[in-house]
């Protein structure tokens, strides 16, 4: 589990953040492992790798797991999921099931995520998990907004009564989506995508049944 602790990742507007959703979904995955008596580890990144823990089984291991994602202080100002993917190459030589979770907020070059996650997928079988807040996606009119990028600092005041203003936040916000999938797809990395304050257990299930099913 490669689990995203940027400062990007404390942003929610609904039920719960991006970390606190993010940190459920791999405790959820940790404790599948268990269930499977899989070897389960952990990298938690931002702009470099800040933690890991070697692949173990047990009911114990799982339960390191789960604190050292709850007890984790980030000390990353942005995100960069390149070293992490080649922090996984270095130390486990052997083929695994890497879930990648992050909100893929990133200021990398394409050109170095890109290869990074080629080069992953040639050596371990990568799936992203893919959270983001819908406030990301689209703007409700409330009037003036002021907003503040958590790892960039910029600060842009927008005018969400403008309905041309919503209009192009949604497709832009979309058109990144889209360059996403295509990147993973390139890569041959399957994409799960949630959204905070909705459910996501049921499209989890759905997808790795999905997975299981082609894996056959």
């Amino acid at each position: 589990i490669a689990l995203d602790v940027s400062p990007s990742s404390e942003f929610g507007t609904v039920g719960s953040t991006k970390r606190e959703q993010m940190a459920e979904l791999a405790a959820v995955l940790a404790f599948a492992a268990l269930r499977g008596d899989d070897r389960v580890g952990l990298v938690l990144f931002g702009e470099d790798v800040e933690l890991t823990i070697p692949p173990g089984r047990g009911r114990a291991h799982v339960l390191r797991i789960v604190q050292g994602i709850l007890a984790h202080r980030s000390r990353s100002a942005s995100t960069r999921i390149a070293p992490a993917l080649a922090h996984l190459r270095q130390v486990y030589a052997r083929r695994a099931a890497v879930f990648l979770i992050s909100d893929f907020f990133t200021a990398e070059p394409d050109d170095e995520l890109d290869q990074a996650l080629r080069v992953a997928g040639l050596q371990h079988e990568v799936v992203a998990i893919r959270c983001t807040d819908p406030l990301e996606s689209s703007l409700p009119d409330i009037g003036l907004l002021t907003t503040e990028d958590a790892e960039t600092g910029e600060v842009v005041e927008l005018d969400t009564s403008d309905p041309a203003l919503r209009a192009r936040y949604a497709a832009a916000a979309e058109e990144q989506s889209e360059v996403l999938r295509q990147r993973l797809r390139r890569a041959d990395v399957d994409l799960l995508e949630v959204t905070t304050g909705s459910d996501y257990t049921p499209h989890l299930a759905s997808f790795m049944a999905r997975r299981t099913r082609r894996a056959r």
